[in-house]
């Protein structure tokens, strides 16, 4: 049986004692993630510390400890305490004082945040002349926690560079006599050198959900790169490759020849010289590096690769032709005619052989947003993802369904609860809807590489880096923000090119878009904006069952969690703005309306004017006689029975689970449907238009018979309203 990581980690006994040698490895070799060489692990003696290496996976960025940013004083002091934080197993008195939380092992975020908490404190002991951690006392520490607390630090900071310096005390044991720390005063009461309780919350469910003004058009968009742009971006990447792989890397005796006789035919047909777009930012270099004003350059490696020469060479004919011969064009377009439309035009009308692998990246981001959005996936998730991890399945009733299997990476730790940086397989794969499907299908047709989203995409190069000290191979958090931001600039100019300002995606008034927000904003999406008022309306309510059926069998609380509480929130929001409307006068009428006062009223007094707890909006969630959907769209609040709601025609069976609402199917014969003041005004704007379409003369008579049908019916429930509606002061008085 394979040891533990705690009993592979050396113990105080196990120690030379004269401490680490210059050329003593920092990291064990057990600890270091699969295929970094041990030439790339650091040494005791190196100026710097490269953490990476510790990180398995594929998103590793690099997370180094430079040396030369200590004191210089406390350099010696700092690496060895550094050098024992990650060799030896956390102190019994480290473990005893975090209990459940203690690890033998930090994951390197976390060596890393010690590391440099470390050196903040080493920064503060020289300003006061200290250099040596054993002319520390108590009262220096006591003063430090002082300091912390007057630069305005929230509790959460001061407690984590605190809990720093209680390991830097525990290791002292196995550290020289001047490297040692006394013992912290905070370790027994820790409210006295900490300062107040941190209001914020953290974790997914505290990030801002992605505007619908963005969201919507960014979907729509992205989902027109993978269901109709894409076969045009393989077709031309696939071309520009082959292109490049005919560049010659040694001269071809006729290859002048031929190229004199491209340039003539060239003249004689009026045709450009293939160039690279002015816009380009290697040719904004070589004009700026010129002293000239912005113009395209010869394109010579898109020639050499149709002619089968070298780029010296066209280079050598082009230059022995300057300013005779065929004028230099603007682009370099391939030969292939893009067959994608926008409004029933082409998107493009030609595609350069350099933009090809440009719009491979687009490509490449479209399906990451679809993947990421639709699939309810953490970031890491979705960045992990393989090729071949899609599979298809149909039903004996010819139902089609998709799941994806991949690693998770939350709450995955070993034998000792120490995190495993590489994460693990997840036992039940996620169940997705088509649209992932075809995104993914898109990826493995993109690029012959084992990660989906791999950090080079639309590279020529046959052979990609292998995974080193300082990085992996995926695609990270950081970049994939940058590219997005880079695919909505993109398509804001597509659609600015083809007369579409409505379809350009405003900015998000909460900041840059980036992938964890997604997951929050799929759960607004589901709660918010029901009956396909965005893209994918109809396959929202399909995405509920499949992140349901994809996170129900876990135990511990995941995306299933975020929808209930945006589902929370929303009612919430509801009764909130019911109770300022109600307290104005406003009216309720409908077979539900004595239900739909009481609710807003309980509501009021139980929650109004107060920020709702994550505990509160659950209790609010369980609590049936909360249920209270609002429905602007069929002019009604549904309260929900589920019971005697006639949107659900196996209501009442035993079993059955359903808590929601159907607002597709909303009948107007149900007893939970109530109106207000609020809903009429809206029905009669509906009348309004439809009495201004009748009039015009212009519907066929078929259509001007259902749109008075339609406008006699709303106009019978406004009237039926006006006579039934009661006030909140006549059924629930407010206090005097």
């Amino acid at each position: 049986m394979t040891a533990s990581r705690a009993q592979r980690l050396p113990t105080a006994s196990a120690l030379q004692p004269a401490g680490p040698g210059p050329d003593t490895a920092v990291f064990p070799r057990h600890l270091v993630a699969p295929g970094i060489p041990e030439s790339e692990i650091s040494v005791f003696a190196d100026p710097s510390w490269q953490l990476s290496v510790l990180d398995a996976k594929a998103t590793a960025t690099s997370v180094a400890v430079i040396w030369a940013t200590f004191p210089d004083v406390f350099v010696p002091t700092f690496k060895r305490a550094s050098w024992a934080l990650i060799n030896i197993a956390a102190p019994a008195v480290i473990v005893t004082k975090l209990g459940t939380a203690a690890r033998s092992q930090l994951r390197p975020s976390s060596i890393n945040h010690t590391i440099r908490a470390w050196k903040a404190f080493a920064h503060w002991l020289t300003s006061r002349e200290l250099g040596t951690l054993s002319a520390v006392g108590q009262h220096t520490l006591a003063d430090y926690a002082a300091k912390l607390r007057s630069d305005g630090r929230q509790r959460d900071y001061c407690q984590r560079q605190l809990l720093a310096l209680t390991r830097l005390w525990a290791y002292a044991p196995y550290l020289p006599r001047q490297d040692r720390l006394p013992r912290p005063p905070w370790n027994d009461h820790p409210d006295e050198y900490l300062g107040a309780h941190s209001t914020n919350t953290a974790g997914d469910n505290a990030r801002i959900p992605i505007h619908p003004a963005t969201m919507s058009p960014l979907l729509v968009w992205a989902l027109r790169f993978v269901n109709d742009f894409a076969p045009d971006i393989l077709a031309a990447r696939e071309e520009s490759i082959k292109l490049r792989a005919n560049i010659r890397t040694q001269a071809r005796p006729a290859g002048p020849d031929d190229i004199r006789l491209y340039l003539d035919e060239l003249s004689r047909q009026g045709k450009p010289i293939p160039a690279v777009p002015a816009t380009g930012v290697h040719v904004r270099s070589v004009n700026k590096r010129m002293g000239r004003e912005p113009q395209p350059i010869v394109n010579v490696r898109h020639i050499a690769g149709l002619l089968g020469v070298t780029i010296f060479q066209v280079k050598r004919i082009i230059d022995q032709q300057q300013g005779q011969g065929p004028s230099i064009g603007e682009t370099s377009p391939l030969t292939l005619t893009p067959q994608g439309r926008i409004n029933g035009k082409p998107w493009l009308d030609t595609i350069d052989s350099d933009e090809a692998f440009e719009l491979a990246m687009h490509l490449s981001t479209a399906c990451l947003t679809v993947t990421a959005y639709l699939s309810g996936m953490r970031p890491e998730e979705v960045m992990h993802l393989q090729r071949g991890c899609c599979r298809k399945s149909e039903s004996a009733n010819g139902f089609t369904r998709y799941t994806v299997t991949g690693r998770h990476f939350k709450g995955v730790s070993d034998d000792d609860g120490n995190t495993v940086s590489g994460g693990a397989v997840r036992d039940q794969p996620w169940t997705v809807i088509a649209p992932v499907a075809a995104a993914i299908d898109i990826l493995e047709r993109l690029e012959n590489k084992v990660l989906l989203f791999p950090r080079e995409v639309g590279s020529i190069l046959k052979n990609v880096r292998p995974r080193n000290a300082y990085r992996g191979n995926g695609l990270t958090p950081t970049l994939a923000a940058a590219r997005i931001a880079k695919f909505i600039e993109y398509i804001n100019g597509l659609a600015h090119r083809h007369g579409l300002p409505h379809d350009m995606i405003p900015a998000d008034p909460d900041g840059p878009i980036n992938l964890s927000r997604f997951r929050r904003t799929v759960a607004w999406f589901i709660n918010r904006l029901p009956n396909g008022r965005v893209a994918l309306g109809v396959q929202y309510g399909h995405l509920r069952l499949t992140v349901s059926e994809s996170y129900g069998s876990r135990s511990r609380a995941d995306l299933l969690e975020i929808l209930d509480l945006e589902q929370a929130r929303s009612i919430a929001d509801t009764l909130a703005e019911a109770a300022d409307r109600l307290h104005q006068g406003e009216g309720v009428s409908g077979p539900a309306a004595e239900r739909y006062i009481d609710s807003v009223h309980e509501f009021k007094e139980a929650y109004a004017g107060s920020c709702l707890s994550k505990r509160q909006h659950q209790a609010l969630l369980t609590n049936p006689k909360l249920k209270v959907y609002d429905h602007p769209e069929a002019f009604l609040s549904c309260n929900h029975n589920p019971l005697t709601a006639l949107c659900d025609p196996e209501r009442g069976k035993p079993g059955r689970g359903k808590t929601t609402p159907s607002t597709d199917r909303c009948q107007s014969a149900c007893a939970n449907i109530s109106r207000t003041d609020t809903h009429i005004s809206l029905i009669h704007k509906e009348i309004t238009q439809l009495d201004a379409e009748i009039v015009s003369g212009l519907s066929p008579e078929p259509i001007a018979r259902r749109l008075r049908q339609r406008r006699d019916s709303l106009q019978q429930t406004a009237d039926r309203h006006e006579k039934t509606r009661v006030c909140t002061s006549t059924v629930s008085p407010e206090p005097a």
